[in-house]
């Protein structure tokens, strides 16, 4: 598994142990709920010896419910779950050394019955 794939599963897996928000990463569901898609990232650089890269990685939320609060209050809750982290989840194979809301949640619109909302958590990962 790559550091990328491997620092979102460890933020996903760390919003449902704390929130029980379960994100999908296929897609958003048809019948409503979260899922979270990775934005293209952004290169920090090296260290010197080339033994580590830094990047920030940009995630997607959406959440899509029928009543337009749940859609938004749910982003805000992982929103500040993000923001008051004092320790994050880390893995052998890449450390997450920060995360933070870039954009807070924010109406899509809405598709049928459903309200969609999204919100871009930023993820700075070192492996």
């Amino acid at each position: 598994m790559s550091p990328q794939k491997k620092a979102i599963k460890l933020i996903l897996d760390h919003i449902e142990n704390k929130l029980g928000y379960r994100l999908e990463t296929t897609g958003l569901p048809v019948g409503g709920g979260l899922s979270a898609e990775a934005q293209a990232a952004k290169d920090n650089g090296a260290t010197l010896d080339k033994q580590r890269q830094d990047r920030t990685l940009p995630l997607l939320i959406l959440s899509k419910n029928k009543i337009q609060g749940v859609a938004m209050e749910q982003l805000f809750n992982i929103g500040n779950l993000i923001s008051k982290a004092t320790e994050l989840p880390q893995d052998d194979s890449v450390q997450l050394l920060s995360a933070s809301v870039s954009t807070d949640a924010a109406p899509v619109g809405k598709v049928g019955d459903f309200w969609i909302y999204s919100m871009i958590v930023d993820i700075r990962i070192a492996f």
